[in-house]
């Protein structure tokens, strides 16, 4: 009898040194793939490592869910696809739009921008900044109750509250009166919207609204779904153009309303550069409908009075999103005289904490506005440990 509990014994030491062995190589397998992460994701690979290691197997599956930039790899190919078409298209429609003359700074640092975005600055733009959430919902209203042929939407959140009222109203009048009116909303921003009487209404109502990004969960292995579609924009007739920071929602925000009132800016512009906010709708809606509206891209606005020369800079799963940071590193390295640098989430890369720091030291006036009441506590906590060499 001695002997077989001697086998048993010896076959569990095995079985447990196996295991202890498979356990070990899982976790090497997961610290490798964080330092074979692109360079541009580095600087966050450290806390990656610790969160593999000190949450054993849950830390790995964390990271493979959000450590790593991948998306849906069919989606990611027809947005290229699609991208390349609209703006193959639209090329011809700025031949007459004569090339801006920029100061050498600022040629060096549209070309890093236009890198990243593939688009041109614009001449002859009238810009607009509101700063008043009611004062935003309110015009935006108004320019779609002066629409005559169509009004394109596309928000990350939008909320049934008296703003997402008064625009679907103003949508549904609009459409009344023959205007195509489109609504793309994020699925995971604006979740509870969708499932929505005010939805419902809007779409009995004459308007398309179309879920970007659906975050069911049969479609979670086919791309991350903190992958979101951010964009805050609104094209109406192809001459008046909005983005900015703001949803459609009231300033109380009703999802988080402990942290209100919410303080967001939004640009009115009329001129050319409306014609690259259309583009990114229209590239965006064929993502998610696959309805070609390329036929609104045939209008160029026309060059403003009194105006500014803009460029539009937008990201996505096709763009190079590090040159935004490099084009914020290098204004911020060309400043002489103020820099003034707002957000909600601060937690920069090494870079641009020194790009700051340097600034500083250089005698340019140098201010970080940031919330006093983040909404995300690890966020704040992360910020507040970048103040002491601010």
């Amino acid at each position: 009898m001695s002997w077989f509990l001697g086998l048993i014994s010896s076959d569990l030491t095995f079985f447990g040194v196996l295991g202890a062995l498979a356990f070990i190589a899982i976790q090497v397998v997961f610290v490798g793939l964080v330092l074979l992460r692109p360079r541009r994701l580095q600087s966050s690979s450290l806390a990656w490592i610790l969160v593999v290691i000190g949450l054993p197997l849950i830390g790995g599956a964390l990271f493979l869910l959000f450590g790593q930039v991948w998306a849906d790899t069919d989606r990611v190919h027809r947005h290229r696809e699609i991208v390349a078409r609209v703006r193959a298209h639209v090329q011809e429609g700025w031949s007459h739009i004569r090339p801006v003359q920029l100061p050498d700074e600022g040629r060096g640092l549209a070309a890093l921008a236009e890198q990243g975005g593939e688009m041109a600055v614009r001449p002859g733009n009238e810009m607009r900044l509101f700063w008043e959430s009611d004062e935003v919902i309110r015009t935006m209203a108004r320019d779609i109750d002066a629409a005559g042929d169509h009004c394109h939407l596309l928000f990350y959140i939008y909320l049934d509250d008296t703003s997402g009222q008064i625009i679907g109203d103003a949508l549904i009048e609009a459409a009344g009166r023959g205007v195509d009116c489109r609504l793309l909303v994020d699925s995971l921003g604006s979740g509870r919207f969708l499932k929505s009487e005010l939805r419902k209404k809007i779409e009995a109502g004459g308007v398309q609204v179309l879920e970007a990004l659906p975050t069911r969960i049969k479609l979670l292995r086919r791309g991350r779904v903190d992958i979101r579609n951010h964009r805050k924009i609104a094209v109406i007739d192809g001459e008046v153009g909005w983005t900015g920071s703001q949803n459609i929602a009231d300033a109380a925000f009703a999802v988080k309303a402990k942290y209100a009132p919410w303080v967001d800016c939004m640009l009115r512009i009329q001129g050319p550069l409306v014609r690259d906010l259309q583009e990114l709708f229209v590239e965006d809606w064929y993502m998610d409908s696959m309805e070609p509206l390329e036929s609104y891209l045939d209008h160029v606005p026309e060059i403003r009075p009194q105006s500014v020369a803009a460029q539009l800079m937008p990201s996505g799963v096709n763009s190079r999103n590090d040159s935004l940071v490099q084009v914020i590193q290098a204004g911020i390295q060309l400043a002489r005289e103020e820099v003034i640098l707002t957000t909600p989430y601060f937690v920069p890369d090494d870079g641009t904490l020194s790009a700051l720091v340097t600034a500083a030291a250089r005698g340019v006036k140098t201010q970080l506005v940031v919330p006093k009441r983040n909404d995300s506590p690890l966020i704040q906590a992360a910020s507040r440990s970048y103040y002491e060499p601010l």
